[in-house]
Parts: structure tokens; sequence; C-alpha cells
């Protein structure tokens, strides 16, 4: 691939996973091949311990492939120090996970400003940056509310706020709504492909929810290790 490719956001080639413990080897992963344009929406479909995390993580620069390589922005992870991949991830990627992460002790505000305050920008910016994404997720009067103080849907859409905040080319998610009832699960579903089809932000959504997998543009399956598409 071309490192001035402008449409490619995330691409792994060939990557497989294998886990050691007690002697014995797990492979969870093998021969993944897949590649993540601007804007795509695709869903990972699988059963519970068949990888999606895993696959996850390895895209995310989270967790290294046994083989293979990944690139994300047209930046082979695998060549970039810790401190590099963490620039890269702040600056590139969002994160939204099953269970929120939100701190405690910080309110809506502050949690959805924390990346724009690691990548150290001006504080008044980053809380105008912040508000704005809360007011488009429906928070604009739950900001100085305390993650305790919100309903599980609302602390999810805090979490999609600040994965969003920084404007990353692709927001990577691992069963976004599997914490949730049905209609919070279906609110946030909505919210994510409307913010996908707004700011062309590249959409991976790690599910066992068949109904959501559906409603997305693109389904793989891993099914013992490998990655299959899923015909619409």
């Amino acid at each position: 691939m071309s490192v001035s490719d402008p449409e490619s956001v995330v691409l792994c080639r060939e990557v497989s996973k294998t886990f050691t413990e007690g002697g014995l080897s797990v492979e969870v992963l093998r021969d993944v091949n897949l590649r993540v344009d601007r804007g795509d929406q695709m869903a990972i479909v699988g059963a519970s311990g068949s990888g999606k995390s895993t696959l996850l993580h390895i895209l995310g620069g989270l967790a290294e492939p046994t083989t293979g390589e990944v690139l994300v922005d047209n930046r082979d992870i695998s060549r970039l120090s810790q401190k590099q991949r963490g620039v890269l991830r702040n600056r590139s990627l969002g994160f939204v996970y099953q269970f929120h992460h939100l701190l405690p002790e910080f309110s809506a505000l502050e949690n959805v400003a924390m990346p724009l305050w690691i990548r150290r920008t001006d504080g008044r910016t980053a809380l105008s940056a912040a508000r704005d994404l809360l007011d488009r997720v429906g928070l604009v009067h739950r900001l100085t509310h305390k993650p305790a103080e919100l309903s599980g849907g609302e602390r999810q859409r805090v979490a999609i706020a600040r994965a969003l905040v920084s404007r990353p080319k692709c927001l990577i998610a691992d069963e976004p709504t599997g914490n949730l009832d049905s209609g919070s699960a279906e609110a946030i579903h909505e919210l994510l492909v409307a913010l996908n089809r707004e700011n062309r932000t590249s959409l991976i959504v790690a599910t066992h929810n068949i109904g959501l997998a559906e409603k997305m543009e693109r389904i793989v399956r891993i099914e013992n290790g490998a990655l299959r598409p899923v015909a619409s």
C-alpha cells in the first residue's frame, strides 16, 4: 500500500495471534486480512471467545500480533515506540468498550475533555470541544454530573463523546451496547451510525448482537480464527 493513500485508515495483513499458557498454544487468529477505509462501517461478529476483542486490540495497537502487520493511518504500528503508539492512538483512533471506563472523580465534561488535555490542548479549547460533543450526543444538560449520577446509556454516550473529541479517523467499539437494555442499545447504535455519516469517521464494531450488526454496511465473522465475509 502506498503511504500516500488518503482513504485507508486501518489495514492488517496476514495477522495471526497465538497465546501460550502452561505449555499449551492456542491460535486465536489465523491469517487475517482486513482493510478499513475512511468512512467505512464494519461489524465483526462471532461467538464469545472467538477472538473479536483480540482482533480489535491488535487493530488499535493495544496488543501485538504473533505474525503479520498492522498499519494505522499508513503507519506500521510495529515500527513505533510505545510513546509513538500512544500519540497515534490519541490522534487517529477512538475507543469505546462495553464498560464505559469513565474516571469516577471527574464530571462528564472533564471526562470528555481528557484526551485533549493529554494532548496538552489549551484548557478552554478542550472544554469547549467537549461541551460541543456532549451537546451532540444529547447530554448538554449533564455536563457537571459525575459517572455515578448518570444512567448506563448516558455513561456510554459520554464514553462515545470522549472517543470522538480528538476527531479520530476511526472509532473502534468493543461490544458498545452489550451492557445496556434494548432501548438504550438501539439509541447508542443510531448515534454511532449518525456520527459516522456526519464526520466520515470509520466505524469498527465487535458485537454478538446480530440485529445491530445487520444495520452496518459490512459484516465479517470470526470462525476458527479466520475472518469470513457475511453475505448481505
